[in-house]
């Protein structure tokens, strides 16, 4: 399978305490609460997690410079909105001395609770985008801070290739579909997804199943396998997460048509 010319990222972590510990990236250390801090966990991201203390940060990163880091709960499928604008880091060549602030600033996923968010974005400086680096990045989850210690390493290296999924046309029975109410699917629940379309919400998405969820793990409604963290739609008020776009299309269907086929979210659960 060829790789993309994407980089990702190797993540070191440690709890910012007096005085400051962190761990670089591919080191494993067990923490006070007991957490394995091992880094090299996988997501669907296409990037790597790594504990802070219970919860997971993973950061991603493209051939353009452009960053994301996403804060995630225990269960690495699930994103964990924290109330913070933006997080401070700072980024610098590897090797080199000179360090440049970079401010990642919050972006809001569909379900993020007002004022908060689980998804931070920046570009990375233009003297370092095509080069590795080293990012530095300081995260608050409750009462305390993480300092992650990120290694951007270029040409993909370690990481395998998830399908893009292309995007599919926006036509008249999608709008349909999801721009009008019916049965469980209301006009709030559309405005709650931003009267947008999967085709145009989840553009270039990359699906990446997972087909052996864990016990505890949320499942797709429509496949029951593992679904991706940022694939969610808002349906009768709540927020369920999918495998892919085609799946919400389905469930959409089903709020509408068949409504006697909607469970609660917490009931898409492995057991």
């Amino acid at each position: 399978m060829a790789l993309r010319s994407e980089w990702v990222v190797a993540i070191g972590l440690g709890v910012l305490l007096s005085p400051l510990v962190f761990h670089r990236s591919g080191s494993a250390t067990s923490s006070a609460d007991g957490h394995d801090d091992s880094a090299g966990h996988r997501s669907a991201h296409g990037g790597v997690v790594a504990p802070i203390g219970r919860n997971h940060v993973e950061a991603v990163t493209d051939t353009k410079g452009n960053l994301r880091v996403y804060i995630l709960g225990q269960d690495e499928t699930e994103l964990h909105p924290i109330p913070v604008r933006t997080l401070e880091a700072e980024v610098r060549a590897t090797g080199e001395a000179v360090v440049r602030p970079v401010a990642l600033k919050a972006t809001r996923e569909p379900g993020d609770p007002e004022g908060e968010a689980s998804t931070f974005v920046a570009s990375l400086p233009p003297a370092l985008q095509g080069k590795p680096a080293d990012l530095t990045v300081t995260v608050p989850v409750g009462r305390k801070r993480y300092r992650a210690r990120l290694e951007l390493l270029a040409s993909g290296a370690g990481h395998t290739e998830a399908t893009p999924m292309p995007p599919a046309p926006v036509d008249a029975a999608e709008q349909k579909l999801f721009l009008s109410p019916g049965g469980l699917y209301t006009e709030q629940d559309i405005v709650a997804n931003q009267r947008a379309t999967p085709s145009v919400r989840f553009a270039g998405f990359q699906a990446s199943h997972d087909m052996n969820p864990r016990s505890g793990d949320r499942l797709c409604p429509v496949t029951l396998t593992k679904p991706h963290p940022t694939c969610g739609w808002i349906v009768n008020g709540k927020q369920y997460l999918f495998c892919c776009p085609p799946c919400v299309s389905e469930f959409v269907g089903w709020a509408k048509e068949k409504p006697e086929k909607i469970r609660a979210p917490e009931e898409y659960v492995k057991r």
